[in-house]
């Protein structure tokens, strides 16, 4: 999904009278981006998504277990004719497990899940980078067409 066609009409809504305030020619800086970037971040639901995809693996390093919680059972047991009989095992089972863990499986479950973070950190300055191309490429339509218009009414 290309972000152009929908940014340009909101880049018109909100800079078009700030823009045409200046009776020169338009002048992208970076800080001008800078600015429609900090202002649209805030709103854009890609960069919002990839930000709370970032603090769900942040939050899952966390979670990462080192003990497996124990298990505890409890049954009854009821004597057949074919089977063993209660007089002589109990009519009650019960019991406790605890899963060990074994060789580095913990510290090699928290390196991926930290891998995961990082990644889903460096979404959010992908997500950004995208929205910088889309405001500075609908900027750059927009000195066009400006400057299309001021050659037009020239002649």
């Amino acid at each position: 999904m290309k972000p152009l066609p929908h940014l340009l009409p909101i880049l018109l809504l909100l800079a078009g009278p700030a823009l045409r305030a200046a009776d020169g020619p338009l002048d992208i800086t970076p800080a001008l981006v800078d600015s429609l970037l900090s202002e649209a971040a805030g709103r854009n639901p890609t960069v919002l998504a990839a930000g709370a995809r970032a603090d769900a693996a942040t939050a899952a390093v966390e979670s990462v277990r080192t003990w497996e919680d124990p298990m505890f059972t409890f049954g009854l047991w009821g004597s057949t004719a074919r089977g063993m009989r209660a007089s002589q095992e109990g009519d009650i089972i019960y019991g406790i497990e605890q899963k060990l863990p074994l060789f580095g499986h913990p510290m090699v479950a928290r390196h991926v899940a930290e891998a995961r973070a990082e990644k889903e950190r460096l979404g959010i300055g992908y997500a950004t980078d995208v929205l910088r191309r889309g405001i500075t490429l609908s900027l750059l339509d927009i000195a066009l067409t400006d400057r299309g218009t001021d050659l037009a009414a020239q002649h």
